[in-house]
């Protein structure tokens, strides 16, 4: 089994040490982490979204990812999907970055709350992943996709980002595809917390392994 970390370049160390704790180590896993910058090296080759969600398949069977990192777990399952692929045992997303149209109700109502986003910030983004194309392709926002026969998923999202409706809308959008999916909702934390040395984000990665110790044996 592969287990795959998809998230910001600057996670990348942080996300090949919990691709190990959550393998546990044994022989026949593998941890990957792929540090990434909204595509930039990509956009430099000419190289579109799509072409760089197509690359990421590697015959990986499961799949934990962060934020941005989130983003690309989703698209990349969908595409394969699309071409009746491999799909991942299962998804673990901390925060996804699932709406690149920004249409969730928490960019307001937790504008004041969220000490590591803002709206600025995600304006900035898009335009530096996305500018110029459909921001409701399911390749680039994946809230938008099709997620029936999608494998069991589970999400972790801070109670206090602006990212909350992401991962509460995708929730519903599996529950409405019959998709068996798990959410929780940690109180008064923020963006990827599970990245902190909090007492929080210990328990979370704890939940992590715990999911996919079950999806795996």
């Amino acid at each position: 089994m592969y287990t795959v970390a998809l998230g910001r370049g600057s996670d990348t160390d942080g996300l090949a040490y919990w691709c190990k704790e959550l393998a546990g180590n044994k022989q026949n896993a593998a941890d990957i982490a792929y540090g990434f910058f909204f595509s930039t090296e990509y956009k430099q080759k000419n190289r579109s979204n799509e072409q760089f969600v197509d690359d990421l398949y590697e015959t990986i069977l499961g799949r934990k990812a962060d934020s941005a990192g989130g983003n690309l777990a989703l698209s990349l399952a969908l595409k394969l999907k699309q071409e009746g692929r491999l799909l991942p045992r299962g998804l673990v997303l901390m925060s996804p970055w699932t709406d690149l149209t920004s249409s969730g109700q928490s960019f307001e109502s937790k504008a004041e709350l969220d000490p590591v986003l803002n709206k600025a910030y995600i304006d900035r983004m898009v335009e530096a992943y996305a500018g110029g194309q459909e921001l409701k392709n399911p390749l680039v926002s994946p809230l938008f996709g099709d997620f029936e026969g999608f494998p069991p998923t589970y999400i972790q999202v801070g109670e206090n980002e602006i990212l909350l409706s992401d991962s509460e809308r995708l929730h519903q959008a599996f529950v409405d595809a019959n998709v068996s999916v798990r959410m929780d909702m940690y109180p008064g934390m923020w963006h990827v917390f599970q990245m902190s040395p909090v007492k929080a984000a210990r328990a979370a990665m704890d939940k992590n392994a715990e999911f996919i110790y079950d999806i795996c044996r």
